[in-house]
């Protein structure tokens, strides 16, 4: 601004020697006022005009360090993607709080387990010698019955899994038996009565499960069933043992819990291969093939199932 100053001063100076030593008439004397009058609008002119541009100069430095910060700031609140050790072996996330987060993949799954629970009570059976029936030699038969399966899925596709299974369990009631008279028969025996069942099964099963992450999936089973049993007295008279033959149908529904907490799935299989866990709820039909032992019966189940 000083120089815009400098120069003005000087041009007048300059101009008014020239038409004071110059006999041109080009700046005569009588024209001095409007001389006068056209520097003070040309110096006001220059004034505003380089004022004008520094300020807006000024602005648009001002906004554009403004950008830039905002750039930074916005830079500084979002996530970066930075090389790491860790990114060959899966890393591929680190938390605020510094939890790693890793890729991981399921293995493969071509088995289940499941255990169930459920109660069972045999009212079809009765003493082939006799006729004397279970529930009265064993008033308490309505009992817990425990079930195991092992099961290898064979197929698995569009419509569902397919696969085949072997299973085990065991039932027990306690009783003090009958005399074999008619006239004690309403006298209760002292000597007391353990009765075992071990049913051991082989079958099919259909699940209607056709994505990993399905919440519910149905199912339905068949197969045949030999229910071997023991009665065990106290009276130091020896055991008896049995063997039954039938067949079973079931259906039900199991429910993926394992949607409810996928890390700790994840850590399932990482540790032990488990790839889902599921709560199962099944209804399952006995039917006795030999009438001589007859466990017929239908009974309400349910319990976990783990696929690997």
């Amino acid at each position: 601004m000083l120089i815009w100053f400098r120069w003005l001063f000087l041009s007048r100076s300059y101009l008014l020697r020239i038409s004071q030593a110059c006999d041109w008439h080009i700046l005569p004397i009588k024209t001095k006022p409007a001389l006068e009058l056209v520097f003070i609008y040309l110096f006001l002119f220059i004034f505003f005009w380089h004022s004008f541009d520094f300020r807006f100069l000024e602005g648009r430095a001002f906004a554009q360090d403004n950008e830039n910060q905002g750039e930074e700031d916005g830079a500084t609140s979002k996530e970066k993607l930075v090389p790491h050790p860790f990114a060959d072996k899966g890393l591929i996330r680190i938390k605020s709080d510094g939890t790693y987060i890793y890729a991981t993949e399921m293995s493969d799954q071509d088995r289940a387990s499941s255990l169930r629970f459920g109660m069972y009570e045999p009212q079809q059976l009765s003493n082939p010698d006799t006729e004397v029936e279970f529930t009265y030699l064993y008033p308490d038969s309505s009992m817990p019955i425990l079930l195991y399966d092992y099961e290898w899925q064979l197929w698995r596709g569009p419509f569902g899994k397919l696969g085949w299974k072997v299973g085990t369990g065991i039932y027990t009631a306690n009783g003090n038996g009958s005399f074999k008279s008619a006239e004690n028969a309403s006298i209760t025996p002292r000597e007391n009565f353990t009765f075992i069942a071990l049913p051991n099964s082989i079958g099919l099963i259909y699940r209607l499960q056709f994505w990993d992450s399905q919440p519910l999936v149905p199912f339905v089973e068949g197969g045949l069933d030999a229910i071997t049993f023991a009665e065990i007295r106290d009276d130091n008279k020896g055991p008896k043992f049995g063997l039954a033959t039938a067949a079973h149908g079931s259906g039900g529904v199991a429910f993926n819990i394992g949607l409810l907490d996928k890390s700790s799935v994840i850590t399932l299989d990482r540790e032990f291969g488990i790839n889902s866990v599921w709560i199962t709820l099944e209804y399952r039909l006995l039917l006795a093939i030999n009438k001589k032992f007859d466990f017929s019966e239908n009974f309400l189940n349910g319990g976990v199932m783990v696929e690997f």
